[in-house]
């Protein structure tokens, strides 16, 4: 019955290429579909990584940081310590040394000695012979001058007398004087140092003849 009829070569060919066509374009469409996911998989992956990899960077980093700070404020601690005994005990050994020095220089002074004589004034100075009757060296004097109203004039005088020695000083003044002190003193370690304790107080001041 169809022996005449003949079917094309291609005719059970053309739905199996199509199917194929149509199976290929699904596995392209869901080969990118997962390509997608694993790129955005992958960037959702590396971000995340990246976050946990500055996290840990900055944990890191401050557990390094602290170390080293607290050795900053144990160096800075040590330092200001460090400086504040030093001047303290450079202030106390000169304490001490000024101390001992100023006791050595106060027992100096009970060596030390004088008597005034040829003692006279006129308006314009003071006339007198010092005698050093001790055994310290005398350097200098200091003197106190009192006019008739009580009022005061300081004057200094360097002089050496050796023990034994007399010497004569005049001193500048103006007016009449009532009465004047005079004070030895000498030099240590760069300083005038005066023997309070062994002045000598006039009270009689006659006029030069």
């Amino acid at each position: 019955m169809f022996q005449g009829i003949k079917m094309p070569r291609d005719c059970g060919q053309k739905p199996k290429a199509k199917l194929r066509a149509g199976s290929a374009k699904l596995r392209t469409t869901n080969h990118k579909l997962i390509t997608k996911k694993a790129k955005a998989w992958h960037q959702e992956s590396s971000w995340q990584s990246l976050v946990l990899r500055t996290k840990n960077h900055k944990l890191i980093t401050n557990r390094a940081v602290s170390p080293l700070l607290s050795w900053v404020i144990l160096v800075g601690i040590a330092v200001v310590l460090g400086t504040f005994f030093f001047n303290w005990a450079r202030s106390y050994t000169a304490d001490v040394s000024k101390d001992i020095t100023e006791k050595g220089d106060r027992a100096s002074c009970d060596y030390m000695g004088m008597y005034v004589k040829g003692l006279c004034q006129n308006t314009q100075a003071l006339y007198m012979n010092i005698t050093n009757n001790n055994d310290l060296r005398i350097e200098s004097f200091s003197f106190r001058l009192y006019d008739v109203h009580k009022n005061a004039e300081a004057k200094d005088r360097n002089i050496t007398l050796i023990p034994g020695e007399t010497g004569s000083l005049s001193i500048v003044k103006q007016g009449v004087l009532s009465e004047f002190e005079i004070i030895p003193a000498f030099f240590s370690g760069g300083k005038r140092l005066v023997c309070e304790g062994r002045g000598v107080r006039i009270t009689s001041i006659p006029f030069c003849s």
